[in-house]
């Protein structure tokens, strides 16, 4: 063999070696797919589409891969994603809301989304669920599911009592559940006309004050002057109002107690006539509630229309091992096949807008309340702060025993303290962390 012969086969044998090395480095899916891929998230409904449906049709492409989705009660959920991501012991991929996560992104716990996730994400979303993955001028996820919160109300309990559509505004909701509460001999309520969100643990408490406080005219942290600054939004009229919205429909109108079953269960057993929630719920009545008759709609209008307007995202650890793969199974369950399936089977629905979603509307025309954006209407999401689900708990940690004040009926200074008191907590954390600003 001539020395050029030799050359040539020295060089063939180092693009050999080199080949591969360069393909791996493109990511995964350039080369074999192997690993496995851990996902954590706090919405055990989602399994039925995630773990029985999209993970099998992913390792069923990919045989040398495995997919393990592990589903946990919210807050437990959150607890341990707070414990694992440090620790790089947690999840590759997981599911949170990009205010949850800004405090792990700049502990650089997080993975910055690559440029075909970036681009998926501009295109297939319009700008309002972009800005809900979007911090600090970078994409951080997936925009999975979001959506408007919206009003059920039980087409039969009104049908009886005289109505035939969801009240309009607070005047008409307080008419419309004063018609439909129930009591027993003793003037206990046994059906409520309206079902609030009165005990519970953690943020949700406050989430579902701010359903109201929002069309009030409030929100409970305000954006400041200067970016990525806030202040508490509700130590005012609309503050002050929607408290006593709380009391007077618990001790004045008495059409809801506290003594009584709440939220979905009460909607599904009939045991209330009207509730405002998320579109999960259409999903939750299907399964354990079927032949109970009721509808949507949006929210009842104070001052304005509005309410939160938040979307939960796929992530990928910033320590994962396998960061390609993780990714890729985020786009693939973005696909319209699943969230489809989300759609008909769990109720969520999905913040992806490329695709038409006619036929899930013709068969479930109860949907389109959440979809639909009132004119005026004023979303906003949590504010992306780090301090963010601390000022929702703690404001929750206040609320609990203000909604068992009967003292607060007919007592505007009580109400104003309440509400002064745990708005000052607001910006003292905010203060705290350096996050406020007027």
């Amino acid at each position: 063999m001539n020395a050029y012969a030799k050359k040539l086969v020295i060089a063939l044998l180092l693009l050999a070696l080199i080949l591969p090395t360069v393909a791996f480095a493109g990511g995964q899916a350039e080369g074999k797919k192997e690993g496995t891929i851990k996902y954590w998230h706090g919405y055990p409904e989602y399994d039925v589409v995630w773990k029985d449906i999209a993970a099998k049709d992913f390792m069923a492409k990919y045989p040398t891969v495995k997919v393990e989705v592990s589903s946990f009660p919210l807050r437990d959920f959150e607890k341990k994603l707070a414990l694992a991501l440090p620790a790089g012991s947690g999840p590759d991929l997981f599911f949170l809301s990009l205010p949850y996560l800004i405090k792990y992104i700049d502990a650089g716990l997080v993975d910055k989304s690559p440029a075909a996730v970036m681009s998926f994400v501009k295109k297939s979303f319009v700008p309002l669920w972009q800005v809900r993955a979007t911090y600090k001028d970078a994409v951080w996820g997936i925009p999975y599911n979001g959506e408007l919160k919206g009003a059920y109300w039980n087409v039969s309990m009104y049908q009886e009592a005289g109505l035939n559509r969801a009240p309009k505004n607070w005047a008409e909701m307080i008419d419309f559940a004063k018609k439909t509460t129930k009591y027993d001999a003793s003037g206990n309520v046994v059906r409520s006309g309206v079902s609030l969100r009165l005990s519970g643990s953690g943020s949700g408490i406050a989430e579902k004050f701010w359903m109201w406080l929002m069309p009030a005219g409030g929100t409970i942290a305000e954006a400041g002057k200067q970016l990525g600054k806030y202040h508490a939004g509700y130590d005012n009229e609309a503050g002050r109002a929607t408290l006593k919205l709380y009391i007077d429909l618990l001790y004045k109108h008495k059409v809801d107690s506290a003594n009584i079953k709440h939220d979905s269960e009460a909607f599904a057993l009939e045991q209330t006539a009207y509730f405002q929630r998320e579109a999960w719920v259409i999903g939750y009545m299907k399964e354990h509630a079927p032949n109970v008759k009721y509808d949507t709609a949006p929210l009842p209008v104070e001052k304005r229309a509005g309410g939160m307007l938040e979307s939960t995202n796929l992530n990928v650890s910033g320590k994962s091992t396998i960061k390609a793969l993780a990714w890729e199974f985020a786009l693939f369950l973005s696909e319209e096949k699943y969230l489809k399936e989300i759609i008909e089977k769990v109720g969520w629905l999905p913040c992806r807008t490329d695709v038409d979603y006619s036929d899930i509307y013709k068969k479930e025309p109860r949907f389109k309340s959440f979809m639909t954006i009132p004119e005026g209407y004023v979303g906003e999401p949590y504010p992306y702060i780090t301090t963010s689900d601390e000022i929702y708990t703690k404001l929750a940690d206040r609320l609990v025993p203000a909604y068992q004040d009967k003292s607060l009926l007919d007592n505007p200074a009580g109400i104003a303290k309440v509400i002064a008191e745990a708005a000052k907590q607001t910006n003292d954390i905010l203060k705290e962390a350096g996050e406020y600003g007027e």
